[in-house]
């Protein structure tokens, strides 16, 4: 499955949202209760996303195939103050039949390209910790486990895992 990671665009906002919606509810399957996975809505993303890519600080990647966006990552700045870290992994999904075709390294590459854009050299990432196949991913990147902090999504409290990289260089791509 080939693809072409580039820099998303407003108009990408649907299908961003589209694969949001659809990720988690094949990721987080048995970490989040249906309900609460049913009730996620593609509008409402497709709203956030459209929000998220005007502005200019954030860097946000889609992979495309033939099948049109298939996954998305987004980075920028470090948002809770944790110590050593300036830049952050937000956020990387991909639908279920993409997965295991190296979209997610690429995407990964074009965040820490985005990053060395906005001159921050090191990155941080948050996993839920039951999330085992997203943590040997980050592990392979060569991630190194920061710290554990609770988080409350929906009506369920989890625990989320840090992993950083003191230099983007270390990343193992």
């Amino acid at each position: 499955m080939v693809s072409v990671v580039r820099p998303a665009e407003p108009a990408d906002a649907a299908a961003i949202a589209r694969v949001h919606v659809w990720s988690w509810r094949t990721t987080y399957r048995g970490l989040l209760p249906d309900e609460f996975l049913a009730s996620l809505s593609e509008d409402f993303y497709e709203e956030r996303w459209r929000r998220t890519l005007g502005d200019a600080s954030n860097r946000v990647y889609v992979a495309e195939t033939s099948l049109g966006v298939v996954g998305y990552a987004s980075g920028g700045r470090e948002r809770a103050g944790e110590d050593g870290f300036s830049g952050e992994l937000y956020a990387i999904y991909m639908l279920e039949e993409a997965q295991g075709h190296g979209h997610g390294h690429r995407l990964v590459r074009a965040v820490v390209d985005g990053l060395l854009e906005l001159g921050l050299l090191d990155m941080i990432v948050w996993v839920l910790r039951e999330n085992a196949p997203a943590r040997r991913f980050y592990e392979k990147l060569g991630g190194v486990y920061v710290r554990e902090q609770p988080i409350t999504i929906g009506s369920s409290l989890l625990t989320e895992v840090s992993y950083g990289w003191r230099s983007l260089d270390d990343l193992h791509f």
